[in-house]
């Protein structure tokens, strides 16, 4: 089947002023840079306002060319959906209203039509995005009205590597030389490997992560080796992608196998990682009208478990209950389960190996400073990613200094520390795997 996923803008919203990108109707630079592949299809007897901008057009995952049939199907929807709200400026469409109208309108050539919430630019409304299948199954489309919706929800990305050598079996060289020509790589180079690597393709975003090398004849000798990473897509924005797409990076420009990289490279090719979910489905004093509710720090053996169960979805079942530990914090209440990863640097599987000396205390009490100072930046890091976590959907923006992350059908919030990245359960997907 050809999955289509791409953005139908209209030359009559767009806004021409610098650096303003209209709410609906017009498609920014950045948005662009989601893929590696842009297509731009046009039908002129259908609408010259109105062409699809293709971001995704792949065939069994093999990229392809829309047909003109199908191109201009997606034309015909796009121009229905501005044809609608045009000549209702000012109406507050509701979402259900459009949805119907496009049934009623495309039934012969589509199926399972949806569409998203409502965008509007306080003139015009639009629903964010609408999919639908075809009725002969060729193919399945989802395109996008709103620039701020498609650069949250977009799902698909690219991410591109620079490595520290061109021959990546070069790590397997003797320890003392692969340091020294890793010393020797300097910001100007390191630059210009990821200008050469960008060519004329920019990113969403761009990073040079530092992962320390790890001499397998000697353990003393641990040198940081810089990787620069080009990402298109906010999907891409988080460090299991990033970590997956350096793994496959180098397995296949490499002739060593992975358990032989885990030696050299191992916070590559091994996660160093706790998973934390806090109690969101469980109250001491519930909530009421205009009023949060307090969560209960009480919790029974057999609520401990189910917590673990439900945010630690990447784990063995047995691993994760016999190694979860679970302690109060300060917001709103809430007890937390925290699991280390199977693989974690040195075997540290217990939060309580890099900060034994936590207490629950308020960060304005005087106590607080008698816990160490990595202890308290980490108490910091924790507080700022469960309360951010509280509000998160999985279309909210990701605050600053943060990733998102998604396992199977929880999404979490995400931030390193000290090489340790930490993840938080999103209330949003406790709450729905909790009351399924």
């Amino acid at each position: 089947m050809l999955i289509i996923k791409g953005f139908t803008p209209h030359a009559g919203l767009a806004n021409n002023t610098p650096g303003v990108v209209n709410p609906v109707g017009e498609l920014s630079t950045f948005a662009q840079t989601y893929t590696l592949e842009k297509g731009i299809y046009v039908d002129a007897a259908v609408s010259n306002q109105t062409p699809l901008i293709a971001l995704l057009a792949e065939n069994n995952g093999v990229a392809g060319v829309i047909p003109s049939a199908v191109a201009t199907l997606v034309i015909r929807i796009a121009k229905a959906v501005y044809d609608y709200t045009l000549a209702r400026p000012g109406t507050q469409i509701d979402h259900s209203d459009i949805t119907s109208h496009l049934i009623a309108t495309f039934s012969a050539n589509v199926k399972n039509l949806t569409a998203g919430i409502m965008a509007n630019d306080g003139t015009y409304y639009v629903p964010e995005w609408v999919d639908w299948t075809a009725t002969d199954d060729t193919h399945q489309v989802r395109i996008w009205f709103s620039d701020s919706a498609i650069r949250l929800q977009y799902p698909d990305s690219a991410i591109r590597i620079s490595a520290p050598f061109d021959n990546l079996d070069d790590f397997f060289l003797d320890g003392a030389e692969v340091v020294a020509r890793l010393k020797a790589l300097t910001p100007t180079i390191l630059t210009e490997r990821l200008q050469n690597l960008r060519g004329d393709k920019p990113e969403s975003f761009i990073r040079m992560d530092s992962f320390d090398y790890h001499d397998p004849y000697n353990v003393s000798r641990i040198e940081p080796s810089p990787w620069g990473i080009l990402i298109h897509g906010i999907a891409g924005n988080n460090l299991d992608s990033i970590k997956d797409a350096l793994a496959e990076y180098i397995l296949a420009n490499s002739t060593h196998t992975r358990d032989e990289w885990k030696n050299i490279l191992p916070d590559i090719f091994k996660r160093t990682e706790f998973v934390a979910t806090p109690g969101w489905p469980y109250f001491g004093i519930p909530n009421l009208t205009g009023e949060l509710g307090i969560h209960s720090p009480i919790l029974s053996k057999t609520e401990l478990d189910h917590l673990t169960e439900m945010g630690a979805v990447d784990y063995n079942a047995a691993y994760a209950k016999t190694n979860a530990e679970f302690f109060p914090v300060q917001h709103r209440s809430l007890v937390l389960s925290m699991v280390g990863g199977e693989e974690n640097r040195d075997g540290k599987t217990k939060i309580r190996d890099y900060f034994p000396d936590y207490i629950n205390v308020p960060m304005t009490h005087p106590d607080f400073r008698r816990m160490s100072q990595p202890t308290q930046d980490w108490v910091a890091i924790l507080a700022g990613l469960i309360s951010a976590a509280e509000t998160f959907t999985r279309f909210s923006a990701i605050p600053a200094d943060t990733m998102r992350v998604e396992r199977g059908d929880i999404v979490y919030l995400s931030r390193a520390f000290q090489n340790v990245n930490f993840l938080v359960a999103t209330k949003e997907s406790i709450l729905a795997k909790h009351n399924s």
